[in-house]
Order: structure tokens, then sequence, then C-alpha cells
């Protein structure tokens, strides 16, 4: 019982302690914490536009450094560097939002993206063909684009719309994966999505999930190679037919996939992309083939017309979505 008396006289003099300490406080009463208050915030705001000044400046200084580069780079090709200087600030107005990154492109091939003097029928090309687009986003993931002259440019806006019109939203889809401009990189996406869903609509996949391309380009997934037959003018997957696949193409089916033969598998050739002729409407008469409807699933597939070797000469009708220069 004495012990427990001892121990409890103990916390008196701890309040006291505790009293005391909190009596030496010294921003005790109100007006000194508002006052603390008011000083911090002066500092912080003032760190804050100090920091936005320093980074202003760094940006600037970047800027005058990168422009150096560039009209050094065109004087090398023989640009001329009161002209050039010129023509930047006028690709300054054009693209206000699209950096020259280095890491991208050569100094010298900006200098020829700034001199040309198609540079503005580009952009409108690139717009008319897909309003919605922002092409301020798909130039600075793969500025290069603007390296095709204009006819190249026009041409291969004609091929890839007959594919990317079918989607709903194809501005989505260029934003992520603006390289889709190139109607080899475009027919050889959407030849791969057919062979790794072949129960879904190729295109169907490629709107709902742009980002499949680049995480199969992570864990160095080949794309399915496709090639241009200039006699018919159309993109042809020869990787669907076994007969045709190349030694490394049968290797990651059997061992890799672990895949059985499908009736894919059937078809001697896969067109996915047609030059003057345009692209069918409707599946042809091959193995494998599906009949559309009116809903926009079946006008996506219209975009991929598969052949097999009976109907490979069968006529198309034509389609036009080119832009207009």
């Amino acid at each position: 019982m004495k012990m427990m008396i001892n121990g409890l006289s103990s916390y008196p003099r701890a309040r006291c302690v505790h009293a005391s300490a909190t009596r030496n406080v010294p921003f005790s009463r109100g007006h000194r914490l508002r006052v603390l208050a008011k000083d911090d915030s002066s500092k912080i705001s003032g760190n804050t536009s100090d920091s936005k000044s320093v980074n202003a400046d760094l940006q600037l200084r970047l800027k005058r450094k990168t422009r150096g580069e560039v009209i050094a780079a065109g004087a090398r090709i023989g640009l001329q560097a009161s002209q050039l200087e010129q023509q930047l600030d006028t690709f300054e107005s054009l693209l206000p939002n699209l950096p020259i990154n280095m890491e991208q492109m050569r100094a010298s091939d900006w200098a020829r993206v700034v001199a040309d003097p198609d540079l503005a029928a580009k952009l409108v090309l690139i717009k008319m063909a897909f309003p919605a687009l922002n092409v301020e986003v798909l130039l600075s993931k793969h500025p290069r684009t603007l390296l095709w002259s204009r006819q190249k440019l026009e041409a291969n806006l004609s091929e890839v719309c007959k594919v990317l019109h079918s989607l709903p939203r194809p501005e989505v889809v260029l934003e992520t994966l603006p390289e889709l401009l190139d109607p080899r990189q475009c027919f050889s996406v959407v030849a791969t999505l057919r062979k790794w869903y072949t129960k879904r609509d190729p295109l169907e996949v490629l709107q709902m999930d742009p980002d499949v391309i680049r995480r199969a380009e992570q864990w160095d997934v080949p794309l399915e190679p496709v090639f241009f037959d200039s006699a018919t003018s159309t993109w042809t997957a020869a990787g669907y037919s076994r007969t045709k696949q190349e030694d490394w193409q049968v290797y990651i089916e059997k061992e890799i996939y672990k895949r059985k033969p499908q009736p894919i598998d059937k078809l001697d050739a896969v067109v996915v992309g047609g030059g003057g002729s345009g692209l069918g409407g409707g599946v042809s008469n091959g193995d494998g083939g599906r009949q559309g409807d009116a809903s926009a699933a079946a006008a996506a597939r219209d975009a991929m017309v598969v052949t097999a070797a009976a109907a490979a000469a069968a006529a198309a009708p034509s389609v036009s979505c080119s832009p207009s220069s």
C-alpha cells in the first residue's frame, strides 16, 4: 500500500513540470501566431517567385542555346544564318508548344524542318486528315514526320486514313502511336493485332488500348512484317501462312506460344491495305473470313480485307479519303 502511495505521489510533480513547460512556450498568444503565419507566407511566396524566375531564366538560356545549335548546323548544310533565324521565329509561331528536342532529331534535321517552305502546308494536311488531332502532341513524340516531303506525307495520309478513319477516335491512337502515319507501321500493327486477338476486331483493340503496342515493344515482341506488292498496290502480311512464315516466326509460334495451327493459318495471305484501288467492303470467301454488318465494328473490319489464294485477284470497290491539298 505504501508503494502504491509513493508511486501515485509522483504524478502531481509530472503535471507541474508539464505545466511549467507549457507556460514557457513563446507563441502562446494568438496575435503572435498570426504574425508568424503572415511572415512565413510572405517568405514562401517570395521563394516561389524566385524559383519561377530562375526556371524562366534557365529555359530562356536553353532556348537560345538550342537556336544557336540549329543555326550553326544549318550553316554547315548551306543555309543562311540570318534567314534561318527568321524561319525559327515562324516555326515557333506555328508550333509554340513544340520544343526543339535534340534527342529526337539532329540539329541539321531540325534546320531542314524549320527551313522547309512546305512546313505550313504539311501541318494543314495533317489537320485536314484528322481534325481532332493535337498536331503538337503528335510531333513532340515523332518529329521526323516533318522530314517527309509534302508529296510523301499526302500519299501516306491517303493510305493510313483508310484504316484510321474507321476508328471512332483516331486522334487518341495517333497521339499514342504517332508512327502509324507511316503505312508500313500502320498495317504492321493491324496485322499483328489480328494475329494476337483472333476472336476480336484488331481496330477495336487498337482503339480501346493503343498502349498494347508500347508494352509489346518493352518486351521486345516483334511486330508482324508486311510487304508492299507494287503489282496490286497492296500491303500483305505473309506470316499467317505456315508455308510462308520465316524460321523465327515458326519458332515463336511453336516454342514460345505453344500454338496449334488455327483457321487463320490456312490463309495464304492477308491483305491489310490497298493502294489506288482502295479497300474493299466486307470479307472475301477465303477460310477464316467473317461477314460484316452495319455496326461500327463491321466498318472497322471492312478496312482490312482478308483474302485467300483463290480470291487474291478479286477487285475491291474504291474508297477515297485522301485529304485535299
